[in-house]
């Protein structure tokens, strides 16, 4: 079993952002942001006396150095990827291109997301809500294909 899928079970946010999924029971901006600094789709550099974050590579917030406010805060909806399923597919899509997707949704019980490749590779998850188990699937699949 790999690393990441191990600590997916008894989990410290502080060693790792994608850790966060673990706890996470419902939509977290914060979460959104970090899961999506880690896969790289956010990136930011300093111009002083700026942080400027990118989405895509395109701008999407400027904070001033001192400021305490998250650049969570600024993240646009289309990106909210644990509140939206839609969302999270599309990170799935841009991540593992050509992949097969089940989910399954039972109201009041967990939800389940499989990934399966064309070579017989399979990774499901439950979570407590859709998006959330298809980014733990997500995150398992990534690490299974290094």
């Amino acid at each position: 079993m790999s690393d990441i899928v191990e600590r997916l079970r008894d989990f410290d946010p502080e060693l790792h952002p994608i850790m966060g999924l673990a706890a996470a029971t419902g939509p977290d901006r914060e979460l959104d942001f970090l899961i999506l600094e880690h896969m790289g789709t956010i990136t930011h550099r300093e111009v002083e006396p700026w942080t400027k974050y990118y989405l895509n590579g395109k701008l999407f917030m400027s904070i001033p150095e001192g400021c305490m406010d998250s650049p969570a805060v600024g993240l646009p909806k289309e990106v909210w990827i644990t509140d939206s399923i839609d969302a999270a597919l599309a990170l799935v899509a841009e991540k593992l291109p050509g992949w097969g997707v089940s989910l399954v949704i039972v109201t009041g019980e967990d939800a389940a997301c499989t990934l399966f490749d064309g070579n017989g590779a399979r990774y499901c998850w439950y979570a407590p809500t859709a998006p959330l188990a298809i980014l733990r699937a997500l995150v398992a699949a990534m690490e299974g294909q290094r």
